[in-house]
């Protein structure tokens, strides 16, 4: 799910949008921002990342002197780990984020493969994850 932790540690359904005016206020807000990032303990991993990370950074300005202005968009992405819960002896809650984790990475890995084979129907509903970086995957864009 896409959350947001509000200074006093409520979880809400959505994401944060901020306007930063240099990059040491973009820094701070992606030091926040990890700091943040959901990570817990398995047997394979004393810090192991429990989630997705999506920091989006949109770049608007004008264009000097003309009516145009430009529009940039690049979204920085760290995929949690695909996991084998025989070796991560995961149960409860990490168990089922484990699952969400792995089906995430499979449904992403099913976009990009009917992506490269040139599909008619791309899957880009079938995750959050997908459906939100739709418009990253696909056109013009560019993935590194």
């Amino acid at each position: 799910d896409f959350r947001q932790v509000t200074e006093h540690g409520d979880k809400q359904s959505t994401a944060t949008e901020f306007a930063v005016h240099d990059a040491d206020e973009a820094y701070s807000l992606l030091q926040k921002g990890m700091e943040r990032r959901s990570s817990g303990e398995t047997a394979t991993n004393a810090d192991s990342s429990r989630s997705h990370c999506i920091i989006t950074i949109i770049v608007r300005g004008k264009v000097g002197g003309c009516h145009g202005s430009i529009f940039g968009k690049l979204n920085l992405v760290d995929l949690a780990g695909s996991e084998r819960v025989a070796h991560t002896q995961a149960s409860g809650v990490r168990l089922e984020e484990a699952k969400c984790i792995n089906k995430s990475l499979s449904m992403l890995g099913s976009v990009v493969n009917a992506l490269l084979t040139s599909q008619r129907h791309v899957p880009y509903r079938n995750s959050k994850l997908t459906h939100f970086l739709q418009d990253s995957l696909r056109g013009n864009a560019k993935v590194i």
